[in-house]
Protein backbone atom coordinates (compact mmCIF):
# COMPACT_ATOMS: atom_id res chain seq x y z
CA UNK A 1 0.00 0.00 0.00
CA UNK A 2 1.30 3.46 -0.86
CA UNK A 3 0.19 7.10 -0.56
CA UNK A 4 0.79 10.47 -2.19
CA UNK A 5 1.22 13.30 0.29
CA UNK A 6 0.92 16.82 -1.15
CA UNK A 7 1.42 19.84 1.11
CA UNK A 8 0.50 23.42 0.22
CA UNK A 9 2.59 26.16 1.83
CA UNK A 10 2.91 29.96 1.62
CA UNK A 11 5.33 32.02 3.76
CA UNK A 12 5.25 29.42 6.54
CA UNK A 13 8.52 27.51 6.50
CA UNK A 14 8.67 27.58 10.30
CA UNK A 15 5.20 26.05 10.61
CA UNK A 16 5.96 23.57 7.82
CA UNK A 17 9.03 22.46 9.75
CA UNK A 18 6.76 21.67 12.71
CA UNK A 19 4.47 19.67 10.43
CA UNK A 20 7.41 17.62 9.13
CA UNK A 21 8.81 16.99 12.61
CA UNK A 22 5.42 15.88 13.90
CA UNK A 23 4.85 13.76 10.79
CA UNK A 24 8.22 12.09 11.22
CA UNK A 25 7.35 11.28 14.84
CA UNK A 26 3.85 9.90 14.24
CA UNK A 27 3.65 8.69 10.62
CA UNK A 28 5.19 5.22 10.55
CA UNK A 29 5.97 5.20 6.81
CA UNK A 30 7.29 8.78 6.68
CA UNK A 31 10.75 7.90 5.38
CA UNK A 32 9.51 5.79 2.48
CA UNK A 33 6.50 7.80 1.33
CA UNK A 34 6.27 10.22 -1.56
CA UNK A 35 5.90 13.71 -0.08
CA UNK A 36 5.66 16.84 -2.21
CA UNK A 37 5.42 20.50 -1.21
CA UNK A 38 3.99 23.17 -3.50
CA UNK A 39 5.23 26.42 -2.01
CA UNK A 40 4.99 30.15 -2.54
CA UNK A 41 6.99 32.94 -0.91
CA UNK A 42 6.55 36.70 -1.03
CA UNK A 43 9.99 37.99 -0.03
CA UNK A 44 13.64 37.04 0.38
CA UNK A 45 13.52 35.94 4.07
CA UNK A 46 10.72 33.49 3.28
CA UNK A 47 12.67 32.21 0.27
CA UNK A 48 15.75 31.62 2.44
CA UNK A 49 13.64 29.88 5.06
CA UNK A 50 12.30 27.42 2.49
CA UNK A 51 15.84 26.80 1.24
CA UNK A 52 16.88 26.00 4.80
CA UNK A 53 13.91 23.67 5.20
CA UNK A 54 14.70 21.89 1.92
CA UNK A 55 18.26 21.24 3.08
CA UNK A 56 16.94 19.67 6.30
CA UNK A 57 14.39 17.48 4.46
CA UNK A 58 16.14 16.68 1.20
CA UNK A 59 14.02 13.56 0.56
CA UNK A 60 10.93 15.70 -0.01
CA UNK A 61 9.98 17.08 -3.45
CA UNK A 62 9.64 20.86 -3.63
CA UNK A 63 7.78 22.78 -6.33
CA UNK A 64 7.92 26.58 -6.37
CA UNK A 65 4.67 28.07 -7.58
CA UNK A 66 5.13 30.09 -10.76
CA UNK A 67 8.36 28.41 -11.85
CA UNK A 68 8.02 26.51 -15.14
CA UNK A 69 4.49 25.27 -14.47
CA UNK A 70 1.28 26.49 -12.89
CA UNK A 71 -0.02 25.60 -9.44
CA UNK A 72 -2.56 23.32 -11.07
CA UNK A 73 0.10 21.50 -13.08
CA UNK A 74 2.34 21.06 -10.04
CA UNK A 75 -0.58 19.72 -8.00
CA UNK A 76 -1.49 17.11 -10.60
CA UNK A 77 2.17 16.16 -11.18
CA UNK A 78 2.69 15.64 -7.45
CA UNK A 79 0.24 12.75 -7.50
CA UNK A 80 1.59 9.44 -8.76
CA UNK A 81 -1.30 7.38 -10.20
CA UNK A 82 0.47 4.20 -9.05
CA UNK A 83 0.01 5.12 -5.37
CA UNK A 84 -3.32 3.83 -4.12
CA UNK A 85 -4.19 6.78 -1.91
CA UNK A 86 -3.69 10.55 -1.88
CA UNK A 87 -3.86 13.03 1.00
CA UNK A 88 -3.45 16.81 1.03
CA UNK A 89 -2.18 18.95 3.89
CA UNK A 90 -1.66 22.64 4.49
CA UNK A 91 1.31 24.01 6.38
CA UNK A 92 -0.41 24.87 9.67
CA UNK A 93 -1.33 21.23 10.31
CA UNK A 94 0.47 19.07 12.86
CA UNK A 95 0.32 15.35 13.62
CA UNK A 96 -0.61 14.45 17.19
CA UNK A 97 -1.33 10.69 17.01
CA UNK A 98 0.07 7.62 15.30
CA UNK A 99 -0.78 6.98 11.66
CA UNK A 100 0.22 4.02 9.52
CA UNK A 101 -0.70 2.75 6.09
CA UNK A 102 -1.46 -0.54 7.83
CA UNK A 103 -4.17 0.98 10.05
CA UNK A 104 -7.59 -0.66 9.97
CA UNK A 105 -9.18 2.73 9.30
CA UNK A 106 -7.26 3.09 6.02
CA UNK A 107 -8.14 -0.46 5.00
CA UNK A 108 -11.80 0.62 5.22
CA UNK A 109 -11.17 2.73 2.11
CA UNK A 110 -11.28 -0.51 0.12
CA UNK A 111 -15.04 -0.37 0.63
CA UNK A 112 -16.37 1.55 -2.39
CA UNK A 113 -19.14 3.06 -0.23
CA UNK A 114 -16.59 5.15 1.69
CA UNK A 115 -15.63 8.54 0.25
CA UNK A 116 -12.59 9.44 2.35
CA UNK A 117 -10.74 8.81 5.59
CA UNK A 118 -10.58 11.98 7.66
CA UNK A 119 -7.41 12.20 9.74
CA UNK A 120 -8.74 15.32 11.51
CA UNK A 121 -12.18 14.20 12.75
CA UNK A 122 -13.24 12.13 15.73
CA UNK A 123 -16.44 11.60 17.69
CA UNK A 124 -17.21 14.41 20.08
CA UNK A 125 -16.13 17.28 17.84
CA UNK A 126 -18.99 19.76 18.01
CA UNK A 127 -17.48 23.05 16.84
CA UNK A 128 -16.40 24.45 13.47
CA UNK A 129 -13.65 26.99 14.18
CA UNK A 130 -13.46 28.74 10.77
CA UNK A 131 -17.21 29.44 10.87
CA UNK A 132 -17.36 30.03 14.64
CA UNK A 133 -20.21 27.53 14.53
CA UNK A 134 -21.51 25.33 17.34
CA UNK A 135 -22.91 22.23 15.64
CA UNK A 136 -26.61 21.89 16.46
CA UNK A 137 -26.82 18.33 15.19
CA UNK A 138 -24.17 15.62 15.20
CA UNK A 139 -24.08 12.52 13.01
CA UNK A 140 -24.21 9.05 14.45
CA UNK A 141 -20.79 7.46 13.97
CA UNK A 142 -21.02 3.67 13.76
CA UNK A 143 -17.99 1.47 13.14
CA UNK A 144 -15.90 4.64 12.62
CA UNK A 145 -18.00 6.03 9.77
CA UNK A 146 -21.00 8.31 9.22
CA UNK A 147 -23.25 9.62 6.47
CA UNK A 148 -22.00 13.14 5.79
CA UNK A 149 -24.78 14.72 3.73
CA UNK A 150 -26.93 17.30 5.48
CA UNK A 151 -24.58 18.05 8.38
CA UNK A 152 -23.10 21.41 9.30
CA UNK A 153 -19.45 22.35 9.44
CA UNK A 154 -16.72 19.76 9.28
CA UNK A 155 -19.06 16.77 9.64
CA UNK A 156 -20.60 17.56 6.25
CA UNK A 157 -17.41 18.61 4.45
CA UNK A 158 -15.75 15.60 2.79
CA UNK A 159 -13.52 17.34 0.21
CA UNK A 160 -11.19 19.09 2.63
CA UNK A 161 -7.50 19.60 1.80
CA UNK A 162 -6.69 19.40 5.52
CA UNK A 163 -5.96 15.72 5.95
CA UNK A 164 -8.59 13.71 4.08
CA UNK A 165 -7.34 10.53 2.41
CA UNK A 166 -8.87 9.82 -1.01
CA UNK A 167 -8.48 7.01 -3.51
CA UNK A 168 -5.98 8.37 -6.03
CA UNK A 169 -7.86 7.39 -9.17
CA UNK A 170 -10.99 9.19 -7.96
CA UNK A 171 -9.37 12.45 -6.85
CA UNK A 172 -7.21 12.63 -9.99
CA UNK A 173 -10.29 12.52 -12.20
CA UNK A 174 -11.66 15.61 -10.47
CA UNK A 175 -8.33 17.46 -10.53
CA UNK A 176 -8.03 16.89 -14.25
CA UNK A 177 -11.59 18.11 -14.82
CA UNK A 178 -11.58 21.43 -12.93
CA UNK A 179 -9.62 24.67 -13.14
CA UNK A 180 -7.89 26.13 -10.08
CA UNK A 181 -4.94 28.40 -9.36
CA UNK A 182 -4.36 28.06 -5.60
CA UNK A 183 -5.36 25.79 -2.69
CA UNK A 184 -8.45 27.79 -1.74
CA UNK A 185 -9.89 27.75 -5.24
CA UNK A 186 -9.07 24.05 -5.47
CA UNK A 187 -10.97 23.28 -2.28
CA UNK A 188 -13.87 25.43 -3.48
CA UNK A 189 -14.02 23.48 -6.75
CA UNK A 190 -13.85 20.16 -4.88
CA UNK A 191 -16.59 21.20 -2.44
CA UNK A 192 -18.91 21.99 -5.35
CA UNK A 193 -18.47 18.56 -6.92
CA UNK A 194 -17.90 16.08 -4.08
CA UNK A 195 -17.35 12.44 -4.73
CA UNK A 196 -20.64 10.49 -4.74
CA UNK A 197 -20.09 8.10 -1.82
CA UNK A 198 -22.21 8.75 1.27
CA UNK A 199 -19.82 7.70 4.03
CA UNK A 200 -16.78 9.33 5.65
CA UNK A 201 -14.42 7.50 8.01
CA UNK A 202 -12.54 8.75 11.08
CA UNK A 203 -10.32 7.49 13.89
CA UNK A 204 -11.43 7.21 17.50
CA UNK A 205 -8.80 9.89 18.19
CA UNK A 206 -7.96 12.38 15.45
CA UNK A 207 -4.50 12.07 13.92
CA UNK A 208 -3.91 15.69 12.89
CA UNK A 209 -5.21 19.18 13.66
CA UNK A 210 -4.89 22.67 12.23
CA UNK A 211 -3.24 25.19 14.54
CA UNK A 212 -4.48 28.51 13.07
CA UNK A 213 -1.64 30.79 14.15
CA UNK A 214 -2.02 33.22 11.25
CA UNK A 215 -3.67 33.84 7.88
CA UNK A 216 -1.83 34.00 4.54
CA UNK A 217 -4.72 33.81 2.06
CA UNK A 218 -6.77 36.72 0.71
CA UNK A 219 -10.26 35.24 0.36
CA UNK A 220 -12.04 35.77 3.65
CA UNK A 221 -11.30 37.02 7.14
CA UNK A 222 -10.82 33.65 8.79
CA UNK A 223 -10.11 33.62 12.54
CA UNK A 224 -6.58 32.97 13.77
CA UNK A 225 -4.31 33.52 16.79
CA UNK A 226 -2.52 36.53 15.31
CA UNK A 227 1.02 35.13 15.39
CA UNK A 228 3.13 36.88 12.73
CA UNK A 229 4.51 34.53 10.08
CA UNK A 230 7.21 37.14 9.35
CA UNK A 231 8.37 37.01 12.96
CA UNK A 232 8.31 33.21 12.92
CA UNK A 233 10.47 33.06 9.81
CA UNK A 234 12.91 35.53 11.37
CA UNK A 235 13.30 33.24 14.37
CA UNK A 236 13.52 30.17 12.15
CA UNK A 237 16.41 31.68 10.20
CA UNK A 238 18.15 32.25 13.55
CA UNK A 239 18.03 28.49 14.13
CA UNK A 240 14.98 28.38 16.40
CA UNK A 241 12.16 25.86 16.06
CA UNK A 242 8.45 25.99 16.77
CA UNK A 243 7.05 23.72 19.45
CA UNK A 244 3.84 23.42 21.45
CA UNK A 245 3.73 25.10 24.85
CA UNK A 246 1.40 22.43 26.26
CA UNK A 247 1.11 18.66 26.10
CA UNK A 248 -1.31 17.84 23.27
CA UNK A 249 -2.53 14.76 25.15
CA UNK A 250 -4.07 17.06 27.76
CA UNK A 251 -6.28 18.85 25.22
CA UNK A 252 -9.81 17.88 24.27
CA UNK A 253 -9.98 18.75 20.58
CA UNK A 254 -13.57 19.84 19.99
CA UNK A 255 -12.77 21.09 16.47
CA UNK A 256 -10.33 20.08 13.71
CA UNK A 257 -8.99 23.65 13.97
CA UNK A 258 -7.76 24.38 17.47
CA UNK A 259 -5.56 27.19 18.80
CA UNK A 260 -2.66 25.70 20.74
CA UNK A 261 -0.05 28.06 22.22
CA UNK A 262 3.44 27.71 20.77
CA UNK A 263 7.03 28.59 21.68
CA UNK A 264 9.83 29.28 19.23
CA UNK A 265 13.19 28.54 20.82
Amino acid sequence: MSINITVFSKDRACQLDLLFRSMKEHFVEFERSQISVILKYTNEPHKKAYEKLASDYAQINYFIEGQDRSFRQFTIESIAPSNEYTVFFVDDIAFKSKFSLLDHELSMMRDPENLCLSLRMNQGMNYCYPLRLKCRRMPTVENKRWKWRGFQGDWGYPMSLDGHVFRTNEILKILNAVEFSDPHLLELRLSRRPLPQEYMICYDKSVVFNNPLNRVHRYFNSPHAGVSQDRLVELYLQGKRLRFAVDLDTIEFVSPHFEVPVICD
